[in-house]
């Protein structure tokens, strides 16, 4: 029996992204910056650094700082919770969820600067 000559592949020349979204409008703010009926702020990070999209969906220019505290778990086991507090103030948690200034954090600890677009 004779053996079949392989076929090379084609690589089918589609449309790229840019092309495929041409004249389509995305809304300014992510979805996922609805929360409870409203827009909030929420931070949103990689391995490269964070960003802080605002209710009007504009990012935050000032400078981020991430703080550490260290928590409990039910079975007495340490771990240590990332925090981000941004220039003006406001605190996030490490999902990047807004929440209240946590009274157990060491001002001179634990500090590190990741944003700084002054």
């Amino acid at each position: 029996m004779a053996r079949r000559k392989k076929q090379p592949l084609k690589i089918s020349e589609g449309k790229s992204d840019k092309a495929i979204f041409a004249g389509v409008k995305f809304a300014s703010v992510p979805y996922s910056n609805f929360v409870g009926g409203q827009y909030i702020d929420r931070m949103y990070g990689t391995h490269t650094g964070v960003r802080l999209v605002q209710k009007d969906g504009s990012e935050y220019p000032g400078a981020i700082h991430t703080k550490k505290r260290k928590c409990y778990r039910r079975d007495g086991t340490l771990f240590w919770q990332t925090l981000h507090v941004t220039k003006d103030g406001r605190w996030f948690d490490n999902s990047g969820m807004p929440m209240d200034k946590p009274g157990d954090i060491d001002e001179e600890d634990k500090d590190e600067q990741i944003s700084t677009d002054d």
